[in-house]
C-alpha cells in the first residue's frame, strides 16, 4: 500500500514510531532519572534533530507536540524533585 506522496506505508508508519521510542525515552529520563538536566537535553536535541531529517517542514509540528511535553513533565515532575532536594538542605 502506497500513501499519496508515494511512500510505502510501513516506512512511514516506521518513522513515525522510531520518532515516538525517542520521545518516549526521553519522557522516561524526565520522570524516573536523576540525570542532569543538561544530560536530558542534549537528548531531547537528538529527537528534535532525527524529526527534522524526517520531516523538515514540519519542525512546529515537534515543538506543539513533542517539546511542550517535554517541558509539562519537566515543570510537574523535576521542579517538584528539585523543591523537596531544596527543603531536605534547609533542616
Amino acid at each position: 500500500m502506497l500513501l499519496s506522496e508515494g511512500t510505502p506505508m510501513n516506512s512511514r508508519r516506521q518513522r513515525m514510531e522510531e520518532v515516538q521510542r525517542m520521545a518516549d525515552r526521553v519522557c522516561t529520563l524526565i520522570l524516573s532519572s536523576d540525570l542532569p538536566a543538561i544530560d536530558i537535553e542534549i537528548e531531547k536535541g537528538k529527537v528534535r534533530e532525527r524529526c527534522l531529517e524526517l520531516y523538515p517542514d514540519r519542525e512546529w509540528l515537534f515543538e506543539m507536540i513533542y517539546e511542550s511535553r517535554f517541558d509539562r513533565l519537566w515543570e510537574q515532575f523535576r521542579e517538584v524533585d528539585q523543591e523537596r532536594s531544596r527543603g531536605r538542605r534547609r533542616t
